[in-house]
């Protein structure tokens, strides 16, 4: 099984949030809106399953790791928030993801806020 599943996704701004598209007879590309590719990985943090979901360029970035079973190690670096959230992956040499709630320490020692 690939280790990211792709969907179709509607980002309505005036609601404020996406709603999957439906395919043929969307209301929403009815409507005139256009959908765009998301992606969506399960990631391990401290024992805990959670969902992530993400665009093409992070989708790009997760590529280049090496999956093992399906899994690989990682470290996840947010920079920003809301709409204009990035997110820079790069491979773990370290056990798990290492994602912080405040700060998050970078590859070279600096801090990156959220």
């Amino acid at each position: 099984m690939e280790p990211v599943q792709t969907v179709m996704k509607h980002w309505l701004e005036e609601r404020n949030r996406s709603y999957l598209c439906q395919g043929e007879g969307c209301a929403h590309c009815s409507a005139g809106s256009q959908p765009r590719q998301r992606h969506q990985v399960k990631v391990i943090r401290d024992s805990q399953t959670m969902s992530w979901e993400f665009g093409d360029e992070v989708r790009t970035q997760i590529a280049s790791l090496r999956f093992e079973d399906g899994m690989a190690k990682a470290t996840i670096t947010r920079i920003g928030s809301g709409r204009k959230t990035r997110y820079q992956v790069f491979a773990s040499l370290g056990v798990g993801s290492a994602v912080d709630d405040k700060y998050i320490t970078g590859k070279y020692g600096h801090l990156v806020r959220r």
